[in-house]
């Protein structure tokens, strides 16, 4: 397995291959659309020691746990052993915003060091504590879960960020959160999704929306069918300028812990996004959604690939012997921060 354009922090330049040997799992049944992409497969980064759904009862080591034993591959940034991999992951798409064009930027992974693209600048982003991912002990296929206790929103006002009054809410015995970067979407609670429409974003179309919908969950199915007419079918991004809103998050700091660990990100690209045309006037659209009936257990969500571009994202698996716990750190991508870190240059 080659990864190629990979930089080297060991030798302290770029390799156009980087050569990791594994033994993986062939897919034996994919969809039309991954079909046409013209790609080999997909990496899956779970916390897990094995790979699965293999016939024999030896079974290869997770992709983690391989690239642990990488030569060349240097030691964490903390003080404890294992694999950290860093994701710096911003939007696909090239959009316009009245007459600028706005350029997605480069997306990447890193694996135990956050790269610098100017070696003597030790500037780092501001890293959450450690938020632990829930004991899945047994499971076949552990998953990066972690636990939100509650979400917050705020405006600001002036210089001041202050609490949307409403706009905070607390999930009984805490919502259970998969970090997946391979979910197209996010789905949450049907209750994320009304905070939005009745105090986030207070409009008359949002008011139409809740009225028509009440408790009736949206499925995201109804909005494809819709041509992707996301606005129409969750919630309207009008009513409060978005761009100037933020979440506050707290999750659960584990057993024991009288407090949660807080943490705070933009709503863009998360909660919304400018819906990419060619155009002086774009759309702006949600991006939460009901999950699917009967896919996933109560009291469950999926934070996919639109959480991850809007928060740096690291996961740390200890040591196959060791005490510790994986974890997860998340550190806010404000747009000023989108531009501020990067690769190493070429040349370097």
């Amino acid at each position: 397995m080659d990864f190629i354009d990979s930089a080297q922090w060991s030798s302290q330049s770029w390799e156009r291959q980087l050569k990791i040997y594994a033994q993986i799992g062939v897919a034996y049944a994919v969809t039309d659309s991954f079909y046409r992409l013209g790609i080999d497969g997909i990496i899956g980064f779970g916390p897990s020691e094995h790979q699965t759904h293999w016939e024999t009862m030896v079974r290869p080591n997770s992709i983690l746990r391989t690239l642990q034993g990488a030569d060349g591959l240097l030691g964490v940034d903390s003080l404890e052993a294992g694999i950290i991999v860093y994701c710096a992951i911003g939007p696909f798409a090239a959009r316009r915003e009245g007459r600028i064009e706005i350029n997605p930027g480069a997306s990447w992974i890193s694996l135990n060091k956050w790269p610098l693209r100017d070696p003597t600048d030790p500037c780092t982003p501001d890293w959450s504590p450690r938020i632990p991912i829930l004991d899945q002990s047994g499971s076949e296929r552990p998953t990066w879960t972690i636990r939100l206790l509650s979400m917050e929103f705020y405006e600001q006002e002036g210089t001041e960020w202050k609490s949307i009054e409403g706009g905070k809410i607390n999930l009984e015995g805490g919502l259970q959160v998969i970090l997946d970067s391979g979910h197209s979407v996010s789905w949450v609670p049907d209750e994320v999704i009304r905070c939005l429409r009745e105090v986030v974003f207070p409009c008359a179309h949002n008011d139409a929306l809740e009225e028509r919908r009440k408790d009736a969950p949206v499925e995201f199915s109804d909005v494809a069918r819709a041509n992707s007419q996301t606005s129409d079918y969750n919630y309207s991004v009008s009513g409060r300028n978005p761009r100037r809103t933020f979440i506050k998050y707290e999750f659960w700091a584990g057993d024991g812990k009288t407090r949660g660990i807080v943490v705070h990100g933009p709503t863009s690209e998360f909660v919304w996004g400018l819906k990419p045309r060619h155009s002086d006037d774009p759309v702006i659209e949600g991006l939460l959604f009901n999950p699917p009936p009967t896919s996933l257990p109560p009291g469950t969500a999926i934070w996919g690939i639109n959480f991850f571009q809007s928060m740096f994202v690291a996961l740390h698996m200890p040591e196959v012997q060791s005490t510790q716990k994986a974890y997860v750190r998340l550190a806010p991508q404000w747009p000023s921060e989108r531009t501020k870190y990067g690769l190493p240059p070429l040349d370097w």
